[in-house]
């Protein structure tokens, strides 16, 4: 409010010295000069901001959740419907204030203007990272602020959370990261009918204390329009201090009924400044590799992009109810110059080219016993291969009518 009485001031200044004589001016003349400047000294509906809390201590080693509400209230009279704020600020507490980090997410609510003052109420959650709170100790700033300016008609008022540097101690407990996936490594399951299934949350978090959360599942019923998740189990357990990292582990995941299902575990408490992932299974009524497609293989060795050696190993996870494996060697057309960025698998040649490889047949591999889990090519089957091309592989196993039920991504190997 102080930044609009300054403003009306100095207008009424700016007029009473443009006024010749004001000073001997009559009452009515002044009067109207006031009513005159009147649209400014209502403009600004918003009257306060005021946070809670008002602090948080945040810590240069490790990243520090900050959740506030803002509670803002609205003046009656010549004011809009809606009360806003278009981002926040981080800055260091020195000198000019000099931004570090913007957080560009805006905060609106909406309700008619009355006759009373109208409260609002704005909830966030904002993540720290160390490096901003780094820069603002090179700067010689003791601690950082949380700015946000709320305005329905402008000009705005600001509130701010005051963040003084500690120790990663004095931060306080705060959840900095969720990744969620299956209990095979991946994000995305298609099995069988009453199969066995969990989810892993690996939580990353800052201080220690008490954390709160909850696994939901949306099930076939409401996964094809809007998702209505229901609780599965509940979470509470002490996190201790010492370590950042900690890994949950779900209840057994409902395969009986077919069609898609959705997971997530959704954290309570330390509010995260973030949305609780979701990952995604489906159940069908069929065998994987017939009916449904091959299940997930992990492999080890080679790595993503490797130079194939006469002593290379192909080494991969085993595979209940797998009768033999097939390592398989696809020609990639490619030369590479087509190349993406790394998608997640080690891979950066084109999918395009990925999926019209694998089109086609291998053109060399190793078929092995169920238990063998490791293997070199082959002097006959490297034979079959070019010097200086790009090759894509996978491992398969096979069931007992030789079907492929579980399989690996490609990754992409290189002759010298």
């Amino acid at each position: 409010m102080a930044s609009s009485l300054a403003i009306t001031s100095s207008s009424l200044c700016a007029a009473l010295r443009g006024l010749r004589g004001w000073r001997a001016a009559s009452p009515s003349a002044l009067a109207a000069l006031v009513v005159s400047l009147a649209p400014n000294l209502s403009s600004a509906t918003v009257s306060s901001v005021l946070p809670t809390p008002t602090m948080r201590v945040v810590a240069p080693t490790q990243a520090t959740t900050v959740s506030v509400v803002w509670n803002v209230m609205r003046l009656p009279g010549n004011c809009g419907d809606t009360v806003s704020s278009s981002q926040g600020l981080v800055r260091a507490n020195i000198g000019n204030l000099p931004i570090l980090m913007t957080v560009p997410r805006a905060l609106t609510q909406s309700q008619l203007c009355g006759n009373a003052p109208t409260p609002f109420t704005f909830s966030e959650s904002v993540i720290i990272p160390a490096d901003v709170v780094l820069r603002a100790q090179r700067l010689g700033a003791s601690g950082l602020v949380f700015q946000r300016a709320f305005a329905d008609i402008p000009p705005a008022v600001t509130g701010e959370v005051s963040l003084p540097i500690s120790s990663a101690a004095a931060a306080g407990f705060g959840v900095t990261r969720e990744a969620l996936q299956f209990d095979n490594g991946a994000a995305l399951r298609v099995l069988g009918r009453h199969e066995d299934l969990r989810a892993l949350a690996e939580i990353a978090y800052s201080g220690g204390g008490l954390l709160q959360a909850m696994w939901e599942l949306a099930e076939p019923a409401s996964t094809s329009g809007e998702p209505i998740f229901r609780p599965l189990a509940q979470v509470r357990e002490f996190v201790a201090p010492i370590g950042d990292k900690k890994v949950l582990k779900s209840p057994p995941l409902p395969t009986d009924a077919i069609g898609l299902y959705l997971v997530r575990l959704r954290i309570t408490d330390p509010a995260p400044a973030f949305d609780a992932p979701v990952i995604r299974y489906f159940v069908g009524d069929g065998r994987p590799g017939r009916e449904l497609p091959p299940r997930p293989l992990g492999v080890y060795e080679p790595p993503p992009s490797a130079t194939l050696a006469p002593d290379t190993d192909f080494t991969w996870e085993p595979i209940t109810g797998a009768k033999a494996y097939q390592v398989q060697i696809y020609r990639v057309a490619s030369d590479g110059s087509t190349a993406l960025p790394d998608l997640g698998y080690g891979e950066t040649i084109d999918r395009r080219e990925i999926a019209r490889a694998l089109s086609r047949p291998p053109v060399t591999g190793m078929l092995v016993t169920a238990q063998q889990t490791r293997t070199p090519l082959s002097a006959a089957a490297r034979a079959h291969l070019v010097p200086g091309q790009i090759y894509l592989w996978r491992v398969q196993a096979l069931g007992d009518d030789g079907v492929a039920f579980a399989e690996s991504q490609p990754r992409e190997l290189r002759t010298p």
